[in-house]
């Protein structure tokens, strides 16, 4: 916490993260400053045999 990660794109786009707190549960909350638009989308399928199961990390 305290520190802000500045990250510039290929395209010259700039964006700011840092890490403001933790909730009662130990989630990390963080804030994001930049401009951006939507230009696709995702959505993800369970599948039953998956190991993994309902959950995963993204790092």
């Amino acid at each position: 916490m305290g520190q802000t990660l500045e990250h510039f794109s290929i395209v010259g786009s700039r964006f700011l993260g840092s890490v403001v707190g933790v909730n009662d549960a130990g989630a990390v909350l963080t804030e994001i400053e930049g401009i951006a638009h939507r230009t696709g989308e995702h959505s993800f399928t369970l599948d039953p045999l998956d190991v993994l199961g309902l959950g995963f990390q993204l790092r």
